[in-house]
């Protein structure tokens, strides 16, 4: 499911043809896009990114960190250092905490999948206290 959306998310996005108006140098610089992802989608990025890349000749500049905290790679981090990104991949909460503080652009998400996280537990075993962080 993840890489299908991913397909889908890259297939989106298409080219700047060679010959639009204006700025030549403008039209360079849309020839590449600037991405922030987290680790939990790095497996299906980086099959599908060089993917992307030959079939529209758009170069992917990629920086990888965490979905939050304050390690300087994180994505928090990068943000607010004034890092730039034209797509940012990271979990639902996160991306929801930085559209509230302006760092992201509202009504920018596209979900890319589902994702649920389980936990199973030896019969008879007690039953850890899991209702907060």
């Amino acid at each position: 499911m993840l890489l299908l959306g991913l397909a889908l998310f890259f297939a989106s996005c298409q080219p700047v043809p060679d010959n639009a108006a204006g700025d030549h140098s403008a039209v360079e610089k849309t020839r590449e896009i600037r991405v922030i992802t987290s680790g939990g989608f790095t497996a299906a990025y980086n099959i599908l990114a060089p993917e992307f890349e030959k079939t529209t000749g758009i170069k992917i500049i990629t920086s990888y960190g965490a979905s939050s905290g304050g390690a300087p790679d994180s994505i928090p981090s990068r943000l607010a250092r004034g890092e730039a990104a034209d797509i940012i991949i990271l979990s639902r909460s996160s991306l929801d905490r930085l559209t509230e503080s302006g760092e992201v652009m509202p009504g920018s998400r596209v979900d890319l999948v589902r994702s649920s996280i389980g936990m199973a537990m030896r019969s008879g075993a007690p039953m850890p206290d899991i209702s907060t962080t």
